[in-house]
């Protein structure tokens, strides 16, 4: 689709990790074909709503002074919070994404088959199921599974005892920000709202990495 136009108007696609073709933690997948396929750096759209100072700004008008919703430090605690709750769901979504990248399409279609006599097609067609059949169970394999499980659970778990933000591009960001709201009882679409508006006035924009994809698509 990325190589074709519909009356000289050009395609370009980008998505999230969760929605990429592949993924993995070490990957940044900010490369496609002719540029013109990208991957947000972050695993959800809402990782991008988990900015700590911007989410604080939302609340300036809305609590009290001492309200812990005014302040960053303990929004970042709240947040790594509910990721540390969430660890088990990340790495298993994580997880079963690279195993279904993997294992990927069952495909049985053989080249050539135009030539083939009834009995060629059956017998090519069965040995390309079999290779088939090997691909997808050594994807599925247990000792394949307990190695993507184990290596992706203890980079998150690392991730969150680590200071700084850099969870907030690899935990899926979409619970964490709905139980966020919940426990600021703030509606999410609500709290976009906000957040997109006081992102605009902040020093740091969060979306900044966004704008700067779309940009790309411009040259």
């Amino acid at each position: 689709m990325l190589d074709k136009s519909i009356w000289g108007v050009e395609f370009y696609m980008l998505a999230d990790r969760d929605a990429a073709p592949a993924y993995d933690l070490e990957d940044d997948m900010n490369t496609g074909a002719e540029g013109k396929f990208k991957t947000l750096g972050k695993y959800h759209l809402e990782n991008y709503f988990l900015e700590s100072s911007t989410l604080a700004s939302c609340f300036e008008q809305m609590e009290e002074d001492d309200s812990w919703l005014r302040n960053p430090v303990e929004i970042d605690k709240i947040l790594r919070e509910i990721a540390t709750e969430h660890i088990g769901y990340a790495a298993a979504l994580i997880a079963s994404k690279q195993v279904r990248n993997q294992a990927g399409n069952t495909n049985v279609m053989v080249k050539g088959a135009h030539a083939f006599t009834e009995e060629q097609l059956i017998e090519s067609m069965i040995a390309k199921a079999n290779q088939e059949h090997s691909r997808i169970s050594k994807s599925l394999n247990q000792g394949n599974i307990q190695r993507h499980v184990e290596k992706t659970y203890s980079e998150l778990d690392a991730l969150l005892k680590t200071e700084g933000d850099e969870w907030k591009s690899y935990i899926p960001g979409k619970p964490v920000f709905a139980k966020f709201c919940a426990k600021a009882n703030i509606p999410q679409g609500r709290l976009k709202t906000l957040y997109i508006q006081c992102a605009k006035e902040s020093d740091s924009d969060p979306f900044l990495e966004i704008y700067e994809i779309f940009e790309s698509f411009s040259k």
